[in-house]
């Protein structure tokens, strides 16, 4: 095919989902330009994990397969679109491609295309290791310490001489991930720029929304102490309320950049100590930077920037159940979400929960080997676990 594949691997944490809808929301308009964002493989989302889920290394990402559908008859379709559009560039995204693939399979997509190019945002590893860890806590069930060693690697290094190999050095382009580094502190703008040589136009479609705003640090604690103490089908109703919370004390955390985060200096010192060599080799490698810091600002310097979180406070904690209560005791806004007895048991998590706070004085003390604190004593967490357990018996069998 005469045309250019430009394959955006998706490292999780890099604003990933904005580049992919900013692509969907402007399908038509770069359509009309040349740049085809195929159709294929990306119903019913913004990303391509549906034809890239068939060559995923990770069982968990297969789910993201369309259904009905092989890596052969996806293909056959992408085929069809291009012959139809005749683009002279083929922009495809997704987080998959950064979680590892066969490559040899995705060997017969590059062939099609009379050129490859392939870009990649990296994120400081401090920042992205606080911000997976974030995650967990907000959406997931989390509610241990940040333990660093049960975070997932991020050896860029690795990860850049894959791609180099598959691509060649000169196809591939590593980016970083930071108001500092990107085209105009805009990651729209870079990578557009980088992907097709253009510029962001008035004609374009910009969605101003955060599509992962954050909880202040206050927010993120109390919402640990949630999932202690609740089922994750009881803790995942109180992400909302918690955001509304956060952006009423801080309207920081809808930006696209924030300093939020729960890992004190000495943490992030050690995250970035372990990668120094090979974030080095990073720099020279693919971004031509020889001095040390394939980041600029070293941890200490970092701190300066990010703040010390001092802990979650008894009057905080209370400050924030008094707006819970108010939020879950609405009657009309709960009736039409939540069925009786999950309201019910809301209600009742939040009451025991407020038995425990009084303890949160004698657990707010820094855990000096991965630098958060309020490392939940066994006491504390055992009879948090209690009350998990009483909720969970007020649920439906369904839940």
């Amino acid at each position: 095919m005469a045309a250019t594949l430009v394959l955006h691997v998706g490292l999780d944490k890099t604003g990933t989902t904005a580049i992919q809808k900013f692509m969907t929301d402007n399908e038509n308009l770069f359509a009309s330009r040349g740049i085809l964002y195929p159709q294929a493989g990306r119903s019913p989302s913004y990303s391509h994990h549906g034809i890239f889920a068939h060559l995923s290394n990770l069982s968990t990402t297969r789910r993201y397969g369309e259904p009905g559908t092989t890596w052969d008859s996806l293909l056959t379709t992408l085929d069809t679109e291009i012959e139809q559009k005749q683009p002279t560039t083929v922009i495809m995204s997704s987080e998959i491609l950064g979680q590892g693939v066969d490559m040899k399979a995705l060997k017969r997509l590059r062939d099609r295309f009379t050129a490859i190019a392939v870009i990649l945002y990296l994120r400081r590893q401090d920042d992205y290791l606080a911000s997976v860890y974030t995650q967990m806590v907000k959406s997931g069930g989390e509610y241990r310490h940040f333990a660093f060693a049960s975070m997932p690697d991020a050896d860029f290094l690795t990860i850049c001489n894959s791609w180099a190999a598959f691509v060649g050095t000169g196809a591939l382009y590593v980016r970083r991930y930071g108001k500092a580094y990107l085209e105009g502190g805009n990651l729209l703008s870079d990578f557009l720029k980088c992907a097709v040589g253009m510029d962001l136009t008035e004609d374009m479609i910009i969605d101003q929304r955060n599509h992962n705003p954050r909880l202040t640090n206050d927010a993120l604690e109390f919402k640990r102490l949630v999932n202690l103490c609740c089922p994750l089908s009881i803790s995942s109703h109180f992400i909302s309320p918690l955001l509304s919370v956060s952006y009423e004390q801080d309207q920081s955390t809808d930006a696209d950049f924030s300093n939020n985060s729960l890992l004190q200096p000495s943490a992030r010192e050690r995250i970035m100590a372990r990668y120094q060599e090979t974030n080095a080799a990073v720099g020279r490698k693919f971004l031509g930077i020889e001095d040390s810091s394939l980041f600029g600002l070293d941890a200490k310097g970092y701190a300066a920037v990010c703040p010390e979180y001092q802990g979650l406070t008894n009057a905080r904690a209370m400050l924030i159940t008094s707006r819970l209560i108010d939020h879950f005791s609405d009657g009309a806004l709960m009736s039409r979400a939540l069925s009786p007895r999950v309201s019910v048991a809301i209600l009742k998590a939040l009451d025991l929960c407020l038995n425990i706070l009084p303890d949160l004085k004698s657990e707010n003390r820094r855990n000096r080997d991965d630098g958060v604190r309020l490392r939940f004593s066994d006491r504390f967490i055992l009879r948090g676990l209690a009350i998990k357990s009483h909720v969970s018996q007020m649920l439906p069998e369904t839940n």
